[in-house]
């Protein structure tokens, strides 16, 4: 859970309206329509989030840790 107490299911909903926005929608607008719809609000760090998994071209929502150990550029273990 994120700072304001949202879940993974709450992100992954945020980041489906946020692909669906074609990238374009502000994180005040995301967390309204996630509220609307019954989930919690999202946090910065989440949005920033989206924003990366869109740098990087990703589809489908990769939670944040997991993401970050993808984009490595030079990892410790290879």
């Amino acid at each position: 859970m994120d700072a304001l107490g949202a879940s993974s299911r709450d992100a992954q909903a945020g980041w489906v309206l946020f692909r669906e926005s074609n990238y374009t929608m502000e994180l005040d607008e995301i967390n309204a329509r996630l509220t609307q719809r019954g989930f919690n609000s999202i946090a910065l760090r989440t949005y920033d989030h989206y924003r990366k998994l869109e740098r990087y071209g990703y589809q489908r929502y990769v939670p944040i840790n997991q993401l970050d150990v993808e984009t490595l550029r030079d990892p410790v273990w290879v």
